[in-house]
């Protein structure tokens, strides 16, 4: 990947390529709350693809994940959260920040959601 320029803006395959190599997990929703985006970090902690909805992999706990998402698509305003996931490999908790991504004409058309472990 070549650097550039403040003025030189990065191509869509730029941006790409970032998302899928960071270890923080990332992912899109739809406000309906089905994902339109989700990185390798993401998938490694629930395995979700485009097009499906936290529900479908996590059933009644994927409640208290998609409140912020609503809060978002809702309020239209950021927000943050404290993620606890328990798995067969133990325990983590994980700060996500939900970022409302705006249509032409302010509504929100998406949520982002990036979040990483907490140290410790």
């Amino acid at each position: 990947m070549t650097i550039r320029a403040a003025d030189s803006p990065f191509t869509h395959g730029d941006y790409a390529r970032l998302f899928e190599s960071t270890s923080d997990a990332v992912a899109a929703f739809l406000p309906d709350l089905r994902a339109i985006y989700v990185n390798p970090a993401f998938r490694a902690i629930v395995p979700i693809t485009a097009g499906q909805t936290l529900q479908e992999h996590l059933g009644p706990l994927a409640d208290v994940y998609d409140a912020p998402i609503l809060g978002v698509a809702r309020g239209g305003q950021a927000t943050a959260a404290l993620l606890q996931i328990s798995s067969g490999s133990g325990n983590r908790a994980l700060v996500g920040n939900y970022t409302p991504i705006p249509d032409d004409d302010g509504a929100v058309a998406a949520i982002l959601l990036i979040a990483h472990d907490l140290p410790g």
